[in-house]
């Protein structure tokens, strides 16, 4: 009797997951899963889930962007198990050939998406994917230069009904009027078509934008650096244009008459991009900010600093951004990069009148001060990313300010910014006490409601404490036992239980994103701030930080983090140290990118420990000092596969650096893993 009860208990014990879920609520799970994890760690678990991942409606979308060593063996064998593919991206994999483009016809009757720029397809294939592929709905094929068959590429492209999105390229040997005529084929063939781009494209001209225009369907175009346009051009067509809600033409020559007649025409307009439009000054943006009170996205900044024209940075300034920020209320996106004559004037009534602001970016604006940033924090609380970058007047009480206020910012870039001496998030536990207190009050108040209990609370009579453990202290005081609160007869209120009986929580920001590169004077005492408010990091960057000295903080609270840099500059060394590394190489298990370059007190061992613990590193850059390029490669390759690695050994001899003609060998050396993604597949 004892020996079957210890049967069935064993029998009990050995059940897995796989015994109380289906097929189906598993593949579901698996669908919320990367595809690169899927192929991967899922496939390696057991055999049962090895054969749900080739499920296909696992494998509806796929993109291998930028696969230069892909062939076409493995790619046909992956089409293969995906029949119900319907997006596909194989943005610059020149490595395929016909073959594999001739199998994409063949097998992917439901595509619907394709992004094949920068590829080496011919005619002859990509006709017979618009033949095999009639559900396509958007299309990509800029760059592909073996392309030249217009006349057949304009009669296949009449047949993709279904068709939303097209980039066109430039087409050799292609008259203007051939042009026009494909141009206007489609727009009246492809009644569903509403984004065009036409990037880069010398082929276009005023007749044909005014052919396709009349389509009223289209409403998103897009037309950088088509240098061929002038004003006279957008003023024929300005008429045609009504109908565009966005409209992007960075880096080309159009002047503010240009914009003025785009203000006229295009009321509706919600996103615009000027990106580097040397031309374009206060009159042009007060035009559409006077016309357009609708745009939500407005992109004027200037060329950077290290450009060639950054002369014409200068062309925008406080007077322009003032009468945005005034007539586009709505406004929640902003780029002013390199825009030198914007100041604090244009940001805090941006601040005081855009509240839904929820992107800036302001980088290289040298003349902001601490006074913009308090009004972003104090009128914008939704902002989501901020780069103030190169920004070199601000301060650490405007920063800590904008994290502490701005509690939903997912990315803050702060480069550069050299008076940045700490981080100092302590406020923000203080509000999470005081909000955890006014709560506790609440729900005692509602419980002696409820219960006929007279506990008289007044939040008067209790205050908070100066420090977290006298808040603690007082909170716990204020406990009531909700087992003898409540009667068994009434409903359990699960809300209350949680409130009284929880510990006070930690708070917590959002932010994934910070780039702290050269602020020079941040020490290991701000990491430990970032570390305790800001878990759910997975991308920092330190470069240039000589003074830290211990990024265990950051690593072990971190733990989600995907990339690291660490880099040091050549006149300030790093001090980091092999416990720092050993460091990564236990909490980061989710690290992909390891940026070390410069700091010379790392030794081999370390490293390939980083390398052997870190499974999901792609990318890695190291510095070493006095070693040769057979040892370095030697010992890493025995940790992992190296699928790519340069190797670069400088002698530094400037007396600048402290260097002698003695001077050890730095060793530069830029690996990349094999990720054996498609070899599981």
């Amino acid at each position: 009797m004892e020996m079957q009860e210890e049967n069935i208990m064993q029998e009990e014990t050995e059940q897995t997951i796989n015994d109380y879920l289906d097929d189906i609520l598993l593949i579901e799970i698996f669908s919320y899963i990367p595809r690169k994890d899927l192929s991967r760690s899922v496939r390696q678990t057991c055999k049962y889930w090895h054969d749900l991942s080739f499920d296909s409606s696992l494998w509806r979308r796929i993109s291998l962007n930028k696969q230069k060593k892909l062939t076409d063996e493995q790619f046909i064998r992956l089409i293969d198990t995906c029949p119900m593919l319907t997006t596909l991206r194989l943005e610059q994999c020149y490595t395929l050939s016909d073959r594999s483009f001739n199998y994409i016809a063949c097998q992917c009757p439901h595509l619907r998406t394709l992004d094949i720029s920068g590829t080496s397809i011919s005619d002859i294939a990509l006709l017979a994917i618009l033949a095999g592929c009639p559900m396509l709905r958007s299309l990509n094929f800029f760059g592909c230069r073996n392309v030249v068959s217009s006349i057949a590429l304009g009669a296949a492209l009449v047949n993709l009904k279904h068709l939303l999105e097209i980039h066109f390229d430039n087409v050799i040997n292609c008259s203007d009027d051939v042009y026009a005529s494909i141009i206007a084929n489609v727009a009246e063939n492809c009644k569903l078509l509403s984004v065009v781009d036409f990037k880069k494209n010398q082929n276009l001209t005023a007749k044909s934008l005014h052919t396709l225009m009349k389509a009223r369907h289209i409403v998103r175009l897009m037309m950088g650096e088509c240098l061929q346009f002038d004003d006279d051009d957008i003023i024929s067509i300005g008429s045609s244009l009504k109908y565009i809600v966005r409209l992007e033409m960075p880096d080309t020559n159009f002047t503010d008459k240009s914009l003025a007649e785009i203000a006229y025409n295009c009321r509706g307009l919600e996103h615009l991009d000027l990106a580097r439009c040397r031309y374009i000054s206060d009159v042009g943006i007060r035009c559409i900010a006077q016309n357009c009170p609708r745009v939500r996205h407005l992109n004027v900044r200037g060329f950077h600093s290290s450009s060639a024209h950054n002369e014409s940075s200068g062309n925008l300034t406080d007077v322009g951004i003032c009468h945005v920020a005034h007539g586009c209320k709505q406004l929640h996106y902003l780029n002013v990069t390199a825009c030198l004559n914007v100041t604090d004037s244009g940001i805090v009534t941006t601040a005081i009148c855009c509240n839904d602001l929820k992107v800036l970016k302001a980088r290289g604006c040298i003349c902001l001060t601490d006074r913009s940033i308090v009004a972003l924090s104090d009128y914008c609380r939704h902002l989501l990313e901020v780069n103030i970058s190169e920004c070199i007047q601000l301060t650490s009480q405007s920063v800590n300010r904008l994290l502490t206020n701005c509690k939903k910012i997912r990315q803050l870039k702060a480069a550069t910014c050299h008076r940045i001496q700490f981080i100092n998030l302590d406020s923000l536990r203080d509000d999470s006490a005081a909000c955890c207190h006014e709560s506790r009050i609440r729900v005692m108040n509602e419980t002696a409601d409820s219960c006929d209990v007279n506990l008289n609370v007044d939040r008067s009579e209790v205050t908070i404490g100066t420090s977290l453990e006298q808040t603690t202290d007082c909170l716990s005081a204020m406990s009531v036992d909700c087992n003898e609160t409540y009667s068994t007869n009434e409903p359990a209120k699960t809300d209350t239980f949680l409130i009284l009986k929880c510990p006070l929580l930690k708070p917590v920001l959002t932010i994934k994103h910070m780039d702290l590169s050269f602020c020079s004077k941040i020490k290991n005492e701000c990491l430990l701030q970032i570390a305790t408010y800001c878990p759910l990091l997975t991308y920092i960057s330190l470069f240039g930080c000589y003074h830290i000295t211990n990024i265990s903080p950051i690593v072990e609270h971190c733990t989600k983090l995907e990339h690291l840099n660490l880099a040091s500059s050549r006149a300030h060394r790093s001090q980091l140290a092999d416990t720092c590394l050993y460091a990564i190489a236990k909490y980061c298990f989710y690290l992909k990118h390891l940026e070390l370059s410069g700091c010379l007190h790392f030794t081999l061992h370390a490293v390939q420990a980083v390398v052997q613990k870190c499974q999901n590193l792609i990318e890695m850059r190291v510095t070493f000092l006095g070693l040769t390029e057979s040892s370095i490669v030697a010992t890493i390759g025995t940790a992992r596969q190296i699928s790519f690695y340069r190797i670069t050994d400088k002698v530094f001899q400037r007396k600048r650096y402290g260097a002698t003609a003695n001077t050890p060998v730095e060793t530069d050396v830029h690996f990349i893993f094999d990720q054996h993604t498609l070899g599981s597949m």
